[in-house]
């Protein structure tokens, strides 16, 4: 009888994170019905030793409509650029089905340039983060102000961090810098960090 109630209890676990679409495997549409999906097999792992080859599917969502719509692309092609030169075992990809969905925010929050919300679920598995990333923000005199490329991509590379696990580091130069609940000890968790680029000044001046 125990082995039936711990099969039970297994079970029902189970199926709440599949109807939770928290495993770390999905399925997709084709023109034949629905089929496993092959990529989002493949996931972010915490556990996961750093110097093993982690695949990380991306996607990124149309870019509100700013002045300039292509800064934003190209500082997410340098932002994954420099994690891959920096840590040759990761590999980003692009895809539908993926593991690390980015949003474009036109305005940055009272609180932050770019947010990061993760989902995880059994052994560490992490199987789907959103990644709100500031593309402007409004100056004294409430008008719009572009990000330069060079901020995005900090911004960029920051949240990418946070969806490899990394946490924040009281340094204030360093890429994963923050005065919100800093580690006494930074854990790199065997990955090297890219550091911040240069930003342009962006807003005015005389308020």
């Amino acid at each position: 009888m125990k082995g039936i109630f711990v099969l039970i209890v297994v079970v029902s676990i189970i199926g709440y994170a599949w109807y939770a679409d928290l495993l770390p495997f999905g399925f997709e549409t084709s023109s034949n019905g629905f089929s496993p999906s092959i990529e989002n097999i493949q996931q972010i792992s915490n556990i996961v030793a750093s110097d093993e080859h982690q695949i990380i599917y991306y996607s990124f969502e149309d870019v509100p409509n700013i002045p300039n719509e292509q800064i934003p692309v190209d500082a997410l092609k340098k932002a994954i650029d420099t994690w891959e030169t920096l840590n040759p075992n990761l590999e980003f990809i692009q895809s539908e089905n993926s593991n690390i969905e980015i949003k474009w925010q036109k305005y940055s929050s009272v609180n932050h340039t770019g947010l990061a919300t993760c989902n995880s679920v059994l052994f560490g598995i992490l199987t789907h983060c959103v990644l709100e990333i500031s593309v402007g923000a409004e100056d004294c005199n409430s008008n719009f102000v572009q990000n330069d490329e060079n901020m995005v991509t900090n911004i960029l590379m920051h949240e990418i961090g946070h969806a490899l696990g990394l946490g924040h580091s009281s340094e204030k130069n360093h890429l994963m810098y923050s005065t919100e609940s800093p580690q006494i000890t930074f854990d790199t968790k065997g990955y090297v960090l890219p550091e911040r680029f240069e930003e342009l000044y962006v807003g005015q001046k005389l308020m």
